[in-house]
């Protein structure tokens, strides 16, 4: 049985080093045991199946297409080694497959509007490169820290910044852009989901101001499921949300 995970992508410019395979590549099936029509999605291709255009990848530069004949005609899929193929339904869930799948579970079987291909040894998303921050240490599911660029990365610049929410991974947060007395300058971005399901959260504390040498900033990744169960619930999953003024965040949904 393939390794399937649901998450919801935010439109924070999430930045991640992902390696190309020659001749990796996505086929994606009409129906169940990859039968009837068949297509296939190269490495970094996102097909759309409708004119929808929402935010569905933003951690890189991907080539898009467009292509209705497909839409929500898909019951299979197959990948070539190091590859994984992502797909959408109507209701903007992601999910994942990470090896064949010979048929699609009911809430998305038929039900796909789009689908993205991506190969390569590290295409499981961005890999924690530290320890939980001093905020996260501790909190059941932190998964550690990585180097983050924003979409408008300024080289040799230390940026000022203050976080909404603070470590709350329940809490929906904006990382504002400020100069140094704390004056917002107009930049920010939001909480995301990863593609592997983990959520990135923005630290360290609620309203702090706090730099960003080489504007980098080290935000914490958490397993939302174990962040739920440890909080008392019986699971959880990261979500999409809102967190004004960003356009987009995202959560640790429980259950």
């Amino acid at each position: 049985m393939s390794k399937l995970v649901v998450s919801l992508l935010s439109g924070a410019f999430w930045m991640a080093a992902f390696a190309g395979v020659a001749n990796a590549e996505c086929t994606i099936s009409e129906h169940f045991n990859y039968e009837g029509q068949a297509g296939v999605v190269q490495d970094n291709d996102l097909l759309r199946f409708t004119d929808d255009n929402r935010t569905l990848i933003s951690n890189r530069q991907v080539r898009e297409f467009r292509d209705a004949s497909w839409l929500k005609k898909i019951s299979s899929v197959k990948m070539t080694e190091h590859c994984k193929a992502v797909f959408w339904n109507e209701n903007g869930v992601q999910f994942t497959f990470t090896a064949d799948t010979p048929a699609f579970a009911e809430d998305l079987n038929d039900q796909s509007i789009a689908v993205y291909c991506e190969c390569g040894a590290a295409h499981s998303a961005v890999h924690a490169a530290g320890e939980p921050s001093s905020g996260a240490t501790g909190t059941a599911g932190a998964k550690g820290t990585f180097e983050f660029k924003p979409g408008d990365w300024k080289q040799g610049v230390t940026s000022w910044w203050m976080d909404s929410d603070g470590m709350a991974p329940g809490v929906a947060g904006c990382h504002i852009g400020t100069d140094s007395e704390g004056r917002p300058n107009g930049r920010m971005f939001g909480e995301a989901c990863l593609p592997d399901g983990r959520l990135v959260e923005s630290n360290p504390g609620a309203r702090e101001l706090h730099k960003h040498i080489d504007d980098t900033g080290h935000p914490d990744t958490f397993d939302c499921h174990e962040w739920c169960t440890g909080e008392g619930y019986t699971g959880g999953s990261c979500r999409a949300a809102a967190a004004p003024p960003c356009e987009s965040s995202a959560i640790c949904a429980c259950e």
